[in-house]
């Protein structure tokens, strides 16, 4: 059996009311003060006696008793049940709405069957479906919170007695309606509050609505987002496994055969093991660059063809020692502006695609860069003849998954973040990014692979965490 926490308000008013600390309630039971003090929680019939039985007995029954009589009329969390009952005109209506509607949405599988006697006098039975009898203290407790209940429509409290002998305790309630009721002008001044006050909880559900909407799609943006960012660095830490796995091993190697007999250790043993060095280092510098680009600022505007020409300057040696020619074109436009940073988009979009031409192309082969601009869109691709990509690589670009690198033409090796950064910043700049791409095995001729980026020209500037 469940029991709504909307119940348990009047108990920890009543706690603070005598300067108690309210976390005693939860005393000898598994709950913590957080879970009752959640509105929209539930908790269960045991823990419900529990914590009704430890009221009583910490506070004092005739202090509690005195204070439910309140807490139920006063209480801040109850008070759109109060505007709802406040809109009625005799005390049996406030009665009534509660056995049959307020109270079933505190418990479960238990009713408050009301019954008029006479005017003045109505009978309220508490009823537990599966047959066991309430505890008296819940039914003391209640029976005080009816007494206060006539006072939300300015009547005076209600009495109670309470007939215990009975399979199913028996509250009774003895009040007096108001002859203002019957008064046509305190009537109507009475049915016009009622409507105000009718008016002012639905304009009040309605706005408690909006924000909870607001708030589910607030936490679900951050469970979203929370989600990518797991599955990004869960797939970091598998790449840089995989990426510093090789050179360790030629390392240990080198240096266990360094070790066995130095005479043996060759100029190409020393090669080798500076390559090794410098891919580790690399992998480490990707992995710095990488989380220091996301947190730029991309308020710049800049043209794209300026930022490609500064990303080829870093690449003079590598094009040089693999005889590769980048070859940068452009149309008749003078500029090719957009909106973002200049820094990010030269370092972790175009100097990762040049970087990655590079990394798959043969010796001797052709990189082509074009820029164009065309109906306010900025158009940039890169073109190589290499080794193509494998579909798994092409698949995970589509899905913006991490990829394992794969060694380059000359042995190259990298984080594998590579792509994942381009594809990152582009779509914070709101660029648009396709690939096609040919292996080399399916095709001796027309292999490669080129990328393509469209951006709008009145992109908005946004920063990046």
């Amino acid at each position: 059996m469940e029991v709504s926490n909307a119940t348990l308000v009047a108990y920890i008013d009543t706690f603070k009311q005598h300067n108690l600390d309210p976390k005693t309630l939860i005393g000898g039971t598994d709950l913590t003060y957080e879970e009752i003090v959640n509105p929209k929680g539930k908790i269960t019939w045991d823990n419900f006696q529990v914590i009704t039985n430890n009221t009583f007995q910490i506070v004092g029954e005739e202090k509690a008793l005195q204070s439910l009589k309140s807490t139920g009329v006063d209480n801040k969390e109850l008070s759109p049940l109060a505007k709802i009952v406040a809109a009625t005109v005799s005390a049996e209506t406030i009665y009534w709405f509660f056995c049959n509607f307020v109270g079933k949405l505190f418990y479960k599988n238990l009713k408050f069957h009301y019954q008029k006697i006479r005017k003045g006098h109505i009978q309220i039975t508490v009823k537990l479906n599966n047959g066991e009898r309430c505890f008296d203290n819940f039914i003391k407790a209640y029976a005080s919170a009816f007494e206060g209940f006539t006072q939300i429509i300015g009547l005076k409290p209600a009495h109670s007695v309470i007939d215990f002998n009975k399979v199913n305790p028996v509250i009774n309630l003895y009040f007096k309606n108001s002859i203002k009721v019957w008064n046509p002008i305190s009537f109507i001044g009475r049915l016009v509050n009622s409507i105000t006050n009718t008016t002012k909880l639905l304009s009040e559900i309605e706005d408690r609505r909006h924000e909870q909407i607001l708030l589910n799609q607030e936490l679900e943006l951050l469970n979203k987002n929370l989600d990518e960012s797991n599955k990004l660095n869960e797939t970091l830490i598998r790449a840089i496994m995989h990426d510093l796995n090789n050179p360790m091993a030629i390392i240990q190697f080198k240096a266990e055969k360094l070790k066995d007999n130095i005479e043996s250790f060759t100029t190409k043993d020393s090669d080798i093991l500076n390559r090794a060095v410098s891919n580790m280092n690399g992998v480490i510098s990707d992995l710095k660059k990488f989380h220091l680009a996301k947190t730029i600022l991309c308020e710049d505007n800049f043209d794209v063809y300026d930022a490609t020409i500064e990303a080829r300057v870093h690449f003079e040696e590598v094009l040089k020692e693999k005889n590769i020619q980048l070859e940068i074109t452009k149309d008749e436009s003078r500029y090719f502006l957009i909106k973002g940073n200049k820094t990010t988009f030269t370092n972790s979009i175009v100097s990762n695609l040049i970087s990655n031409a590079i990394k798959f192309s043969f010796e001797g082969s052709l990189i082509s860069i074009n820029i164009s601009k065309q109906n306010e869109l900025i158009h940039f691709s890169i073109k190589d003849s290499g080794t193509g990509m494998n579909p798994t690589s092409i698949n995970n670009f589509f899905e913006r998954e991490l990829s394992e690198s794969q060694e380059g033409t000359n042995g190259e090796v990298g984080l594998g973040v590579g792509l994942t950064q381009v594809t990152f910043f582009t779509k914070q700049m709101q660029g648009q990014l396709d690939v096609n791409s040919i292996q080399y095995t399916d095709d001796k001729v027309n292999h490669g692979t080129e990328f393509r980026i469209t951006f709008p020209t009145d992109n908005h500037s946004v920063t990046l965490h």
